[in-house]
């Protein structure tokens, strides 16, 4: 995980600032992280590493406990984290696949995407 927020960042740190002037403006900061294309093999590994604290047996399937306390680490509301698993479709004996979870995190970081699974992370506007 912190081998793949690293070199996340580095990306960033090394992209962001065009102009090189120490100052990140909203234009670079648009044309940088909106460009998923700088990001999939970055994405990709964020994905997988961070899937893969939560099926610490290797199985392919992450229990609701795991995943909801994974998220809940991070800094998720405890309502939006089970409605985004809810939302993954749990099997009967409640887990939702590795895969699942990893495609809706690349969903989630690109920008072209609406309507997704990870929407259910944001709250909803009361």
């Amino acid at each position: 995980m912190v081998a793949a927020y690293r070199k996340h960042w580095s990306i960033l740190e090394a992209e962001l600032d065009a102009d090189r002037d120490g100052r990140v403006s909203m234009e670079e900061y648009c044309s940088c992280v909106l460009s998923p294309e700088r990001f999939d093999d970055t994405l990709t590994d964020f994905a997988e590493s961070l899937a893969a604290l939560a099926d610490p047996d290797e199985d392919g399937l992450i229990h609701r406990p795991d995943f909801v306390a994974l998220m809940t680490a991070i800094g998720f509301e405890f309502d939006n984290i089970n409605t985004l698993f809810d939302a993954l479709e749990p099997t009967e004996d409640d887990q939702v696949r590795v895969l699942a979870w990893v495609e809706s995190i690349k969903d989630y970081y690109s920008p072209d995407k609406a309507g997704i699974v990870g929407d259910h992370l944001v709250p909803t506007p009361a």
